[in-house]
């Protein structure tokens, strides 16, 4: 390959990683050696010796950790790729480096190998960009693996706080109870899934309306109520409060499903559905239930 040739197959490297980065702030470029090696090709000069252009890469999982499970309070692990587009590259492999401050350092230099390694195999063509798709697809899964971790972590932690209650509380087998739960909001389709998937898996029913505020009126088993009180407290909320229940004591040969007045289930209600949830509520004898919301004691 002539000297011009690969001078410009340098450059139209560098200007495809701009383009594919671009506005996003996650790249950076040695000004000066790019200028040089511009001039260089400019003035036709084959005796210049190629700067080495230094890259810099601010890599990111394709999904952040709310997206996974918004449960896990983890921060999104981040990487910086450092490549050194040194004067015989890409003839010699290309010199990479990796920087972070949310992975330990152990695992930083177990990729740096793994890279360094297919920097070899590709030596004579470009490979940037195949580095580059290398390191992000084992961020991502090194972030699905530590979600995974701290998502078994959370759930030994929920069934350890349950043991602890159930050790020293009466039985709930024969009691109903109910709750009425205000939310800043409800907007994330995450938790609107979570709060829907949980009333059918407890066998609780109700309603929640989404939007500003977000409200949600359940019923059934009393240890179902607080279980899945318990789950959604474990969510991310700007705020999220039980502002009103309800206990009641199974008499001699009453059932669970003689106290519902929903079915199992929950409806979902818009955001301009106050009114309609309220009337539902007064209609079922749950007024001062659905007020309890709204600060409004008996």
């Amino acid at each position: 390959m002539d000297w011009a040739t690969l001078a410009r197959e340098r450059l139209q490297e560098i200007e495809s990683l701009q383009l594919m980065y671009e506005g996003s702030g996650c790249i950076s470029i040695d000004p000066d050696a790019l200028k040089q090696t511009m001039f260089m090709l400019d003035s036709q000069d084959p005796s210049c010796k190629f700067p080495s252009i230094q890259v810099e890469i601010s890599l990111r999982p394709s999904e952040a950790v709310a997206e996974i499970d918004e449960t896990c309070k983890l921060e999104n692990s981040s990487l910086c790729l450092v490549a050194d587009m040194h004067c015989s590259y890409p003839q010699e492999a290309l010199r990479v480096t990796l920087r972070s401050d949310s992975i330990p350092n152990q695992d930083i230099q177990e990729v740096v190998s793994m890279l360094k390694q297919e920097a070899e195999n590709c030596a004579g063509d470009q490979s940037i960009f195949i580095l580059v798709g290398t390191a992000e697809t084992w961020l991502q899964e090194y972030q699905d693996k530590m979600v995974s971790i701290q998502r078994e972590y959370n759930q030994s932690q929920i069934r350890q706080e349950h043991e602890t209650v159930a050790s020293g509380r009466p039985d709930l087998s024969s009691t109903f109870g109910r709750r009425m739960i205000w939310s800043h909001h409800i907007l994330s389709s995450i938790k609107r899934r979570h709060i829907i998937q949980w009333a059918y898996e407890l066998e609780l029913g109700g309603y929640s309306k989404i939007g500003y505020p977000g409200l949600i009126i359940v019923e059934g088993p009393e240890s179902s109520c607080q279980e899945y009180c318990r789950r959604l407290q474990h969510l991310r909320w700007k705020a999220l409060v039980v502002r009103g229940e309800e206990q009641h004591v199974l008499e001699d040969c009453q059932t669970m499903d003689d106290l519902r007045v929903f079915e199992i289930g929950i409806v979902e209600m818009g955001p301009d559905e106050t009114s309609e949830l309220s009337a539902l509520c007064k209609e079922a004898g749950l007024l001062d239930l659905f007020k309890s919301s709204m600060k409004m004691y008996s």
